[in-house]
């Protein structure tokens, strides 16, 4: 990209993502607040043109507007349903969410990416404004995400990744004898959160139906990938399991520990969530 097609890029995209700035140029008074803007050199010259053919500009402002919040949109009901009934039971508008979090972000367009994306979403939601006034938001959008980078990580796998054996309780405890450590596959998630939320799992029809309370107590969940050809699901644990997986996770189980914990390890190993290691 030449010079001058990086300028012309970085002034559009800065037009396209600022509001103030945007209304600055429709309105035609990029002379007299300049200063503000921080432009010099030739972006004066290509944000003046575009204040000039503002009319052309301003179909293109809201064309790339309306597709991203669209795919926002898309994101949010296709990767997260739980979060999207949370956001409506609250009266919240998805479209009017979607605005708040490229205000934040800066307008980017993520393709066809919509799992990307998603994660993205699912990362801002606990960090903004909604995060601190919707309190089980955090909760539902942590398990989600946990939900959506399963999805993400199944990507990568081989096929043959989902007929390896499943090891039960006896194989783990002859893979230690042998010295042989079991693994974290990575193929669930295992999260805490602040709200129980498996009532909202049993929530069905329209995503306007009203939820029930989500009890404030801190639970553990597990999500995960049956297979390729079956959705995602939930599951919840119990601390301990939760605590035997973040220490296999972290490669801080030793043999002894996995031994009196081998009930929580052929749970998940029933999930693929552990498995044979060298």
């Amino acid at each position: 990209m030449s010079l001058a097609a990086q300028t012309t890029w970085d002034v559009w995209r800065r037009i396209l993502k600022e509001p103030a700035l945007q209304a600055t140029v429709k309105d035609g008074k990029l002379g007299a607040n300049l200063a503000e803007t921080g432009f010099a050199g030739d972006e004066v010259d290509i944000a003046r043109y575009y204040q000039t053919h503002f009319k052309d500009a301003a179909w293109f402002v809201t064309s790339y507007r309306f597709r991203v919040v669209s795919a926002f949109v898309n994101a949010v009901e296709l990767g997260a349903p739980l979060t999207h009934r949370v956001l409506l039971a609250h009266g919240r508008e998805i479209r009017d969410v979607a605005e708040a979090y490229y205000d934040d972000t800066g307008w980017l367009d993520d393709g066809p990416y919509v799992y990307g994306l998603c994660a993205k979403i699912l990362d801002w939601l606990p960090v903004s404004h909604l995060g601190k006034t919707i309190a089980p938001l955090t909760s539902v959008a942590k398990l989600e995400a946990a939900s959506v980078q399963v999805l993400l990580d199944a990507t990568d796998l081989s096929p043959s990744v989902w007929s390896t054996p499943i090891p039960d309780r006896n194989a783990l405890l002859a893979m230690l004898d042998a010295s042989r450590m079991p693994v974290w596959t990575g193929r669930a998630r295992v999260v805490e959160t602040g709200h129980d939320i498996a009532p909202l799992f049993l929530v069905k029809g329209a995503t306007t139906a009203p939820i029930p309370e989500l009890p404030k107590k801190t639970y553990h969940f597990a999500a995960y990938l049956p297979d390729p050809e079956q959705k995602h699901r939930f599951a919840r644990v119990s601390p301990a399991d939760f605590d035997a997986a973040q220490r296999l996770a972290a490669g801080t189980a030793s043999p002894e520990f996995i031994r009196s914990n081998i009930g929580s390890y052929a749970k998940f190993a029933k999930i693929r969530a552990v498995g044979r290691g060298d």
